[in-house]
């Protein structure tokens, strides 16, 4: 009778230290994976967490996951071959201090290791909701030239290679009778040739409010090492998968 008196007084106290240690575990770091070249069937990783392949899903205008990492370890995405051979894609080597990576593969080639020519490559963005958050637009110049970006008629502003801008969108002038909300684009390059700038695309698309959207610029030139030869890339992420 004693023992289960004290069980009963010690039972309340058991489950606020458990509420406590569960609350203290770390959540396992994870990263979410885009593409910008045509999608990949059958391409895996080694996870952390069962040690073996663990196959990724990659196709055009979607981002995936959360796959699990394990922080400064690098990782390769590999693929097997037509004779079953292992085949290295891509190296991933996400930097520490983003939280919440995004991964993102380009078309190669791309040089490896010990001289070896990787055919894509990967460059890593921080993927918080704090950095982007509900309606706003995330432009990424994933081109090798300077690229001008107006927004909703405002002041061109130019976007080197690498550069990454957000910008919270308002309803244009044009659309107030309308509910939704509409980004309107205006976009050009510079020829490294002769210096000048020319356009390369322009639209105007509906926005969610329970979204967010990433634009991705990559402006083509004949002679380019690009292999897609789509200029803008546009991904709706919705709320739900916000990390």
């Amino acid at each position: 009778m004693i023992l289960r008196y004290t069980c009963l007084c010690l039972w309340p106290l058991l489950c606020v230290l458990s509420t406590l240690l569960h609350a203290q575990t770390p959540s396992t770091p994870a990263f979410r994976l885009g593409t910008l070249a045509d999608g990949l069937s059958g391409a895996y990783y080694q996870s952390p967490k069962t040690g073996g392949p663990y196959y990724l899903k990659i196709r055009p205008g979607f981002l995936s996951g959360p796959y699990a990492y394990q922080p400064g370890r690098p990782f390769a995405i590999s693929q097997k071959d037509g004779q079953g051979l292992e085949q290295t894609l891509a190296l991933v080597n996400i930097p520490p201090g983003i939280e919440h990576p995004l991964v993102m593969l380009f078309p190669g080639p791309v040089k490896g290791p010990n001289d070896t020519v990787l055919p894509y490559g990967t460059f890593v963005l921080n993927d918080s909701a704090q950095v982007a958050p509900l309606g706003s637009v995330r432009f990424v110049n994933a081109s090798r030239y300077p690229v001008a970006v107006s927004v909703q008629e405002q002041p061109i502003e130019v976007m080197h290679p690498g550069q990454e801008r957000v910008q919270t969108i308002r309803p244009s002038a044009s659309r107030e009778d309308d509910t939704s909300i509409y980004a309107t684009l205006k976009l050009a390059y510079q020829s490294p040739q002769d210096q000048q700038w020319y356009r390369f695309g322009g639209s105007e698309f509906p926005m969610a409010a329970d979204a967010r959207y990433y634009v991705f610029l990559r402006p083509k030139l004949g002679d380019d090492s690009i292999l897609d030869p789509r200029p803008v890339l546009l991904i709706r992420d919705r709320a739900a998968r916000i990390p």
